[in-house]
């Protein structure tokens, strides 16, 4: 009996030693939550912004050219600028041979660092009975009556590029300054092979002209 009692001791005391020993433990392993290491750290703020794209017409005028024209290449002469001309008032009438212009100063806003744009022109057809046998036919083409062109002009070097047929100039934000940038020009020429006095007191009609800027980048 004494060594059953002795054995039921000696378990008692092992098991209260485990026991103690695990709590031990257990105080000395981390609690998973908020036992270990963060930090924050916040940026600046970031803003992004659009760009722009504008087209104003600032300023109309009728010019005549004829001084500078090329009547075999139907063009400017060489070495001439096609933004020079000398004014034309509401008094001044065309006679065969002149070659006058409508030119509109525009005034392109492009910003975006990948923009591109195309410049053209939309215009009514020239209607009026000056037109005469010219209606339809190719700038230049002999004919009675007149002949009607678009065009763009770069003013920093005069260059030329057609809008007829839906021709276009394409743009870049480098290619745009702070002042008007380009001319859209209306050409009429009265084709000098025009006999007689066939359209005299005649007229023509240019009408709701304008300046389209679309993006296509």
């Amino acid at each position: 009996m004494e060594n059953t009692k002795t054995n039921k001791n000696m378990r008692k005391k092992l098991f209260m030693a485990l026991a103690g020993a695990s709590i031990a433990v257990a105080a000395l392993v981390p609690v998973a939550s908020g036992a270990l290491w963060q930090d924050t750290a916040t940026g600046g703020d970031t803003v992004v912004k659009s760009g722009n794209l504008g087209i104003e017409i600032n300023d109309t005028k009728m010019l005549d050219v004829s001084n500078n024209w090329d009547y075999t290449k139907n063009t400017y002469k060489d070495g001439s600028s096609p933004v020079d001309g000398e004014a034309v008032s509401d008094k001044d009438r065309m006679v065969p041979g002149d070659v006058w212009v409508v030119d509109s100063d525009v005034k392109v806003s492009l910003e975006g660092k990948n923009l591109v744009a195309e410049l053209g022109l939309t215009q009514d057809e020239a209607t009026g009975g000056l037109i005469g046998e010219c209606a339809g036919k190719d700038f230049g083409t002999a004919c009675k009556g007149a002949h009607v062109r678009h065009e763009a002009i770069r003013k920093s070097d005069g260059k030329v590029t057609s809008l007829d047929n839906g021709g276009t100039v394409t743009l870049t934000p480098k290619d745009v300054t702070e002042s008007p940038d380009y001319l859209l020009r209306t050409t009429v020429y009265f084709d000098k092979s025009t006999p007689d006095r066939e359209y005299v007191l005649d007229s023509l009609e240019l009408k709701n002209l304008s300046g389209t800027l679309t993006q296509v980048r």
